[in-house]
């Protein structure tokens, strides 16, 4: 697969309709920030996975939001994906190996290293 293309978030609240923002260019569809703010009805609190979901359906992608281990995720491989992660931060997944290769949209391109303990740590 090829790396995912970046894009910065400009408000901390801006990670979820970011992160719709990189998996419709990978996928050739390109839309403003603004426009997925919009359509994903984001308030200063930021955005929920529904309304992300609303916007990617109004862009003609299908969703679903399921809750999937590292291990059933890492089997599955739905990628490039929007992931919730920690319940406070929207994360694009693009790559999986021993981690998870992210696109986290305030600081660019991370790898995440899944212990076997499944606590996680940035690398």
């Amino acid at each position: 697969m090829r790396r995912i293309t970046s894009f910065k978030q400009p408000d901390a609240m801006d990670c979820g309709p970011t992160c719709l923002r990189m998996v419709a260019a990978h996928h050739g569809k390109h839309y403003s920030l603004p426009s997925l703010r919009e359509k994903s009805h984001i308030t200063r609190a930021g955005v929920s996975l529904l309304r992300i979901s609303d916007a990617a359906e109004a862009i003609g992608f299908r969703t679903m939001g399921v809750k999937l281990s590292f291990d059933k995720l890492k089997k599955e491989k739905p990628l490039p994906c929007i992931a919730h992660w920690r319940e406070n931060h929207f994360v694009v997944v693009y790559k999986i190996a021993k981690g998870l290769y992210s696109n986290l949209p305030r600081i660019s391109h991370k790898y995440i290293k899944i212990n076997q303990n499944n606590k996680n740590r940035h690398n």
